[in-house]
C-alpha cells in the first residue's frame, strides 16, 4: 500500500471509531456489570419494567460458554439502530478493562452487581446441578465439565471445583471494578439491596424526568430469588477458610470495609 494510501485510511479509520464512539457518549446508558448468581437477572427485569422508555441492548454476540467480551459492532448497530436514546445493558459477566474507558461517558451510570462468595458458589451448584437434571449441558466461561462427570462428583468436590476455578475470575472482577471506582462515579449493589430495595435502586439510577412506572411490583413470594436468603452453607469450614485465604492473599487494596464485597 503506498504512503498516500496509508494516511488516508488512517484518517477514514479514526474519523469512524471517533463517529462511532460519540453516539454511545450522547445516548444515556444503564450499564450493569454483575457476578453470576448475584439476582442480577431479576434485577435487571425490574429495571426494564420500571424505565419502560430504555431499549434494552445485549452488547455482543449470544455466545454461551464464553465470558461476555463487548464487541463494540454489535453495539454500535443495535444503538445506531434504534431511535430511542435511552438504554439499559442486559446483565453482563465481564471485569473492568480499558477498553470500557473509551466508551463510558459522563451520561452513562455504572451498575455493579454482588453476593456472598459463600452464597455464590453454593447457588452456582443447585444452577448446575439443575441444568443437569433437565439434560442441558453445562457450558458457560469458567470451566468445562461433562454432565455424566459432574453428576459422579460429591456435594464436597463440585463446591471445591468452583473453589478452584472460579473463585480468582470473581476476584478479579470485584477488584477491577473496584479500582475503577477510585477514580469514577460507579454504582455498587448487593444482592441484598438488589431484591429487597429493587424500587429504591431503580428511582436512585434513571435521568431526572425519565418515566418511572412505580405501579410495576414484584410479589417476592412468587420469585425465587427470596429464598436465597434463607440457604443453609453446605461447604465446611475447611472450604470457607480456604475461599477466605485466597481472597486475602489475592486483593492487594484492602481499603476499609473491602470485605463487604465478599462477605456481605
Amino acid at each position: 500500500m503506498k504512503i498516500f494510501d496509508k494516511i488516508i485510511y488512517k484518517l477514514i479509520f479514526k474519523y469512524s471509531e471517533k463517529k462511532i464512539y460519540n453516539s454511545f457518549h450522547k445516548s444515556s446508558i444503564i450499564w450493569h456489570f454483575c457476578t453470576p448468581k448475584s439476582g442480577s437477572t431479576f434485577l435487571n427485569e425490574y429495571i426494564q419494567n420500571s424505565l419502560e422508555s430504555r431499549k434494552i441492548v445485549t452488547p455482543f454476540p449470544k455466545i454461551r460458554n464464553r465470558q461476555h467480551e463487548i464487541c463494540i459492532h454489535t453495539l454500535f448497530e443495535k444503538i445506531n439502530s434504534n431511535l430511542n436514546n435511552r438504554f439499559l445493558t442486559i446483565n453482563i459477566h465481564s471485569p473492568h478493562n480499558n477498553f470500557l474507558n473509551k466508551i463510558f461517558s459522563k451520561n452513562h451510570k455504572i451498575i455493579i452487581q454482588y453476593r456472598n462468595i459463600f452464597q455464590t458458589i453454593e447457588s452456582y451448584v443447585d444452577f448446575l446441578d439443575n441444568l443437569v437434571l433437565k439434560n442441558i449441558d453445562i457450558k458457560f466461561p469458567f470451566f468445562f465439565i461433562a454432565n455424566n462427570l459432574w453428576v459422579k462428583l460429591s456435594r464436597y468436590e463440585k463446591v471445591q471445583l468452583f473453589i478452584d476455578n472460579y473463585l480468582p475470575w470473581h476476584i478479579n472482577f470485584i477488584e477491577s471494578w473496584r479500582n475503577y471506582s477510585l477514580n469514577n462515579q460507579v454504582i455498587f449493589i448487593s444482592y441484598s439491596e438488589a431484591i429487597r430495595q429493587a424500587n429504591e435502586v431503580t428511582s436512585k439510577i434513571r435521568d431526572k424526568n425519565e418515566p418511572f412506572n412505580k405501579k410495576f411490583t414484584i410479589n417476592m413470594n412468587e420469585v425465587n430469588y427470596s429464598k436465597g436468603f434463607e440457604r443453609n452453607l453446605t461447604m465446611n469450614d475447611s472450604q470457607k477458610k480456604n475461599i477466605m485465604n485466597v481472597i486475602d492473599r489475592n486483593v492487594l487494596n484492602k481499603a476499609k470495609n473491602y470485605e463487604i464485597y465478599y462477605f456481605n
